[in-house]
């Protein structure tokens, strides 16, 4: 069977340009919105090969874990979520 001619892909998250699609190996992916975001630092997923060096100092790891977090904080979203800011991917 061949798809409708009125088929559509409706706008969301999932396809936004705005959005970071974090991955790792075996938590599945996390989205979360860069529209109007600082920089992001690095995730710290083994997966998209931005885990830190294992020789790293506890401290500088732990500085940034903390940037991680601060900020993914409140940025979160879901894929079939959708704003007034989606944009081509």
């Amino acid at each position: 069977m061949t798809r409708p001619s009125s088929y559509v892909e409706p706008h969301g998250c999932h396809n936004c340009g705005c959005v970071f699609d974090l991955q790792e190996y075996d938590e599945g992916s996390a989205w979360f919105c860069t529209h109007d975001a600082p920089p992001r630092p690095a995730c710290l997923s083994v997966y998209m090969g931005e885990y830190p060096d294992p020789d790293l100092d506890i401290h500088q790891y732990t500085a940034m874990w903390a940037a991680w977090q601060e900020w993914s904080e409140g940025r979160e979203v879901r894929p079939w979520g959708c704003c007034r800011h989606w944009r081509e991917a």
